[in-house]
């Protein structure tokens, strides 16, 4: 078996110079050649080693003293090659043997350095990468191919933008700054004192700004300045002569041997007028007599003053109920420096289902926060601090924030304002924590332990059930249901553990314990539950609401039920679902049915035509019908009608409710409780109460339905 090559020297280059596909007699970059300083006898006296140039690369200068040279890196001693060291095969190949001694014997002495220079000619060389191949051999030199230079083809020069900036109309725009560079050293020459050296023409609109010589007023004018190989003397600008949106660059341009690549920096000033377009402003380079290569460089966008408003991360998920989700951050970044007008204030608004908890500056700062009201409102106001040196404003900053518990949607952030800063970003997402879903029964009002089907309260997402200390749920029925007894209360699905002893029932409230969150979305079942129905129920769906600080830790019951504190809503269910319907009216009442025809001054009631003392009519989309004969169709008899003439206010009488009415008022009272209507009752000649009868059944529990078609309205 063959034994393992292991490398010796490590190999290097220097620099990578580029030349021209004409260049002849030049340096390339050294290729270093060094032992590695733990094994200082890994180059063998004696031995031989070649390196070989690529087709079409030609030695010129072969003296081995120029070419080689064997160096003792600790003692700091150089030997040049001769020839007895270094010996060239033709155009393209060297052979180097290494020497007895560069201190003392080469094998044993410190560690050592082999410093490789070639001198060229181009010589057919298609382009690209000038690649050498070492051969070590038995020499302990390391074989491999190593980039010394690079043959520049086609164009001279290139060209680029430092920085694409954003200006407006403040009349002296600085643009982004543009470099010309030489594709290998000496590819421009020398130009002759005061030559039109390029062209810089701007598009229409756009005027240089320019007192004619470099270095004129600092940024206030345009600039060409020379680096690189053109710094000192071997770039001189004498004149810029601009004419609105050219400008003619005129200078001398020196070549000394060995200098590096020139590069051509041009400073651009420019003003845009009234009719110039927002958008990029490109600049053409038309190279002239210096031979430089036409280009077109983007080095402006010119924007109206105003603000970039953004999300710098992607949108987060935000679950309602919980106090101090976080957002995204948000940026807001002048377009143009001294867009936002400094010590004005700058407003973030959020949906009114939010409240700002939280507010934290992680670029830029706010002078006068408003910390008083973190927490209480849906909007952020700080006073704008513009920064020094006339730099871009730019202000991220995080918020937190209490979503109200059966809220969801995007939570979008508005940003206005009198600092000038306008725009908006989607910094969130708002989800309820659970969902109700139930095999929904009918039922009957005036009867107890009504069975219901099962039900299912599923969260959207893992773990939105909280499980703070002392956190629980509570599943509330409408106040005139109650749960005839403590319902069985088991998790189905994920790992969410409830306190199963502990759940106990209230009236028309389960409350269930959460002992801990679940890692996976988890579903609780609800079987086994009845319920008790008074007769006040009205017909329709039953609907359960889940609430508790495990869902709805932000609702002010959980604190002080009085004030809203921080982050707080008036909001104590995450989500309702229909358990049941009511499909019968109360045991015992006379069933019948009454019908109103618009504009008739009679009326049947279970079959039976009765005159009325006025005739229906519609007002305001809503039928209005004589007082004594609603109160007849809804079942309410004339001795449970009260009329007070003090404030003219009428109650109707029902098993257990009382429904009061007063004329010329849009609010009703059910039991006290008050309701607004969107019409109020009124008096008709000749002194007849009116009332709009739907409001009026539909307090009562009385199903009514109207036929557009005859102008009937039926009470069932």
């Amino acid at each position: 078996m063959a034994a393992p090559a292991f490398a010796m020297t490590n190999n290097n280059v220097s620099v990578v110079t580029t030349i021209s596909d004409t260049a002849d007699g030049v340096n390339l970059g050294t290729l270093l050649m060094k032992e590695d300083s733990d094994f200082t006898d890994d180059l063998k006296t004696g031995k031989s080693f070649t390196i070989s140039l690529p087709s079409g690369i030609k030695f010129v200068d072969t003296d081995p003293a120029k070419m080689i040279q064997f160096k003792d890196l600790i003692n700091n001693k150089t030997v040049a090659g001769d020839a007895t060291t270094v010996s060239v095969s033709g155009d393209y190949t060297v052979t180097v043997t290494l020497p007895d001694e560069v201190v003392g014997t080469f094998e044993y002495a410190n560690q050592q350095a082999i410093y490789f220079t070639p001198n060229i000619k181009v010589d057919g060389f298609d382009g690209g990468d000038i690649e050498v191949s070492v051969d070590g051999m038995e020499s302990g030199a390391t074989s491999g191919k190593y980039v010394v230079g690079r043959v520049a083809s086609g164009d001279k020069t290139t060209a680029s933008v430092v920085k694409v900036e954003t200006i407006g109309d403040g009349g002296k725009e600085v643009g982004g700054i543009i470099r010309i560079e030489e594709r290998y050293a000496g590819s421009l020459g020398d130009i002759g004192a005061d030559s039109l050296l390029f062209k810089v023409k701007l598009p229409s609109n756009f005027k240089w700004v320019t007192n004619g010589v470099k270095n004129g007023d600092g940024t206030n004018t345009t600039e060409i300045t020379g680096i690189a190989g053109y710094k000192g003397g071997n770039l001189s600008i004498s004149k810029l002569d601009a004419d609105d949106n050219e400008l003619d660059v005129y200078g001398t341009i020196n070549y000394a041997a060995g200098q590096d690549r020139g590069i051509i920096e041009i400073h651009p000033v420019i003003s845009p007028e009234s009719d110039a377009k927002f958008g990029d402003v490109e600049a053409s380079i038309d190279g002239k007599a210096a031979d430089i290569d036409d280009t077109d460089q983007i080095i402006a966008t010119y924007a109206e003053f105003g603000a970039e408003v953004k999300a710098t991360e992607d949108v987060k998920d935000v679950m309602a109920g919980r106090q101090d989700e976080e957002l995204a951050k948000i940026r807001i970044k002048e377009n143009i420096a001294g867009s936002f007008v400094d010590g004005r204030k700058i407003r973030v608004d959020f949906p009114s289902w939010v409240k700002v908890t939280d507010a934290s500056f992680s670029k830029g700062d706010a002078r006068a926060t408003k910390p008083a009201s973190v927490g209480e409102d849906s909007y952020y106001e700080f006073t704008y601090n513009a920064p020094a040196g006339g730099t871009k404003a730019e202000m991220e900053i995080q918020f937190k924030v209490s979503a109200k518990a059966n809220a969801s949607g995007d939570i979008k952030a508005t940003v206005s304002g009198k600092a000038g800063a306008e725009g908006e970003a989607i910094l969130g997402k708002a989800y309820c924590p659970v969902a109700v879903t139930s095999d929904s029964k009918e039922v009957r009002v005036g009867i107890k332990e009504q069975a219901l089907g099962d039900i299912y309260v599923t969260e959207t997402k893992a773990g939105t059930i909280n499980d703070e200390n002392g956190y629980e749920l509570n599943f509330e029925l409408p106040d005139d249901v109650e749960w005839s007894d403590t319902p069985k209360v088991e998790v189905v699905e994920g790992n969410l553990d409830i306190d199963e002893d502990n759940i106990s029932k209230d009236g028309n409230v389960v409350t269930v314990p959460v002992k801990s969150a679940s890692t996976k979305a988890a579903k609780i079942k609800i079987s086994g539950a009845k319920i008790d129905l008074n007769r006040s129920v009205a017909e329709g769906n039953i609907e359960m609401k889940v609430k508790g600080t495990a869902v709805a830790e932000n609702d002010k019951s959980a604190g002080n039920p009085s004030l809203l504190e921080n982050g707080e809503f008036d909001q104590s269910w995450a989500a309702k679902g229909v358990v049941a319907k009511v499909v019968t009216p109360a045991p015992g009442e006379q069933q019948r049915t009454a019908v109103f025809k618009i504009g008739d001054a009679k009326m049947t009631i279970g079959g039976v035509e009765v005159a009325l003392d006025a005739a229906p009519y519609i007002k305001n989309d809503r039928t209005y019908v004589p007082l004594r004969y609603v109160a007849k169709a809804v079942g309410v008899e004339d001795n449970n009608i009260v009329y007070n003439a003090a404030d003219r206010s009428v109650v109707l009488l029902k098993g257990d409710r009382a429904v009061k009415l007063t004329v010329g008022s849009t609010e009703m009272s059910i039991n006290g409780i008050p309701v607004s209507m969107d019409v109020a009752p009124e008096i008709v000649e000749p002194g007849r109460i009116m009332l709009p009868v739907r409001w009026v059944a539909q307090a009562l529990g009385v199903t009514l339905n109207w036929d557009a078609a005859t102008q009937t309205v039926t009470c069932n």
